[in-house]
């Protein structure tokens, strides 16, 4: 029964377990938020994302498809 279990932990587990921390959308937002936060801008196709949506509202930065608000 131990072997069993063995079996399914690493047959089931471990490849699902892969395909989450090596999510490339995961990386994808952290890259975004980067990129947000230096004050580049941001291609809306790819981060649209509730966070970075908030950093455009505040002003951090700005879609790639339009131009920044003067000051």
């Amino acid at each position: 029964m131990r072997i069993k279990l063995i079996i399914f932990i690493i047959i089931i587990l471990l490849p699902v377990s892969f395909l989450i921390i090596f999510n490339d959308s995961r990386w994808e937002y952290i890259d975004c938020l980067n990129e947000c936060n230096k004050g580049n801008n941001v291609p809306r196709e790819l981060c649209n994302y509730p966070m970075v949506q908030k950093l455009i509202d505040h002003g951090k930065c700005w879609w790639s498809d339009m131009t920044p608000l003067p000051d």
